[in-house]
């Protein structure tokens, strides 16, 4: 399950429609366990179509990444003060 939450609304993605991710490390296994050295991309395939309201500029939101059992992974950021149609919010 992927959690999606700002301050007007949380989404839970429970569908593999709904996200992806990829390792784009150039190692690791292919288990289910995040281990040290791996790197994932998440991406959020429907989110868009799921927020109302948008996600703003300024604005904080988390994801949590969360197992069927283990440790949720809780991811917190903030949109940049403009946002152009694409951006890395490293």
């Amino acid at each position: 399950i992927i959690k999606y939450s700002d301050k007007d609304q949380t989404v839970n993605m429970t569908a593999d429609t709904q996200f992806s991710s990829t390792n784009i490390a150039s190692f690791g296994d292919s288990d289910s366990l995040l281990e040290t050295g791996e790197i994932f991309e998440i991406v959020l395939l429907t989110l868009t179509t799921q927020l109302d309201p948008d996600l703003g500029t300024n604005q904080e939101f988390s994801i949590e990444v969360i197992p069927p059992r283990g440790a949720v992974l809780y991811i917190g950021r903030r949109t940049a003060v403009s946002l152009e149609k694409s951006n890395n919010l490293d």
